[in-house]
């Protein structure tokens, strides 16, 4: 079994407004050093899936750090109000337990 096998990963995936996509691709990449820095994620990816939207596949130590993470207060910033206000659309949090990564 892999090392890592036992991280948590989360998919989330947004259908974003005609021309915020820069915008949207800077607040993730704000949110994203912050979730790292104060709440315990291990980083993010973003990419464009084909039919345009838009995905992050985030990796967590555990489910628990996950849960408890929106609890942690960060310091004053704009990111996510940015990130939503560039969103039209999006699914619920898709929840993976890792069994190999190789990256």
């Amino acid at each position: 079994m892999d090392a890592r096998a036992a991280f948590f990963y989360v998919l989330y995936r947004w259908r974003l407004h005609p021309g915020q996509e820069a915008n949207f691709a800077q607040a993730w990449s704000e949110a994203t050093h912050l979730i790292r820095t104060h709440r315990g994620g291990l980083g993010s990816a973003l990419s464009r899936a084909p039919d345009g939207s838009y995905v992050a596949y985030a990796r967590w130590p555990d489910r628990a750090t996950w849960k408890r993470a929106g609890e942690i207060p960060l310091p004053e910033n704009d990111a996510f109000a940015k990130m939503a206000a560039a969103v039209v659309s999006s699914e619920p949090p898709l929840e993976l337990t890792g069994l190999h990564d190789l990256l």
